[in-house]
């Protein structure tokens, strides 16, 4: 039998194929591309903080940032974030937390509390979704699973 095409059963089965695949496939490929941009927001943050520090440094001058659940103002940035962050430890509860380094780039831990920040909302299978700045240096980390947002519950890279 010579044909040409195909019949209309074989369109459909091929569509039904195709439409299952996609059904499955589009959930996972939105996860990935959330998880992406949670760990591309807190990496980001961490290094507008460290340029801030090392701004301080280069400058021999205390330098502030102001970080606040939707954005982040520093010395010649402004930026908002697509999700929000929380953070614990000084200014812990505030609207809005003014972080200050020194004009040795150190960051004040007087109270032995380092500040956690966390990018929420968290990932299970996002890598790094939160920052632990100490005194001298900032570091990435993830958050424990059900753990409030505290340089305890975060795992440092």
């Amino acid at each position: 039998m010579n044909r040409r095409g195909f019949s209309l059963m074989e369109l459909i089965i091929v569509m039904a194929i195709i439409g299952t695949l996609l059904a499955i496939g589009v959930p996972k490929f939105s996860d990935q591309l959330k998880k992406a941009s949670i760990e591309g927001q807190t990496k980001e943050l961490s290094i507008d903080l460290m340029q801030a520090r090392a701004s301080a440094l280069t400058q021999h001058a205390p330098v502030s940032v102001t970080l606040t659940p939707t954005s982040f103002s520093g010395p010649g940035v402004a930026k908002s974030f697509k999700y929000p962050v929380t953070w614990q430890g000084k200014g812990a509860g505030d609207t809005q937390i003014l972080i200050n380094f020194d004009e040795r780039g150190s960051y004040d831990v007087s109270n032995n509390t380092n500040l956690a920040i966390c990018v929420a909302p968290s990932m299970p299978d996002a890598q790094i979704d939160s920052i632990v700045l100490f005194a001298v240096g900032n570091h990435l980390g993830k958050l424990t699973a059900g753990g409030n947002c505290a340089s305890a519950n975060i795992t440092v890279q």
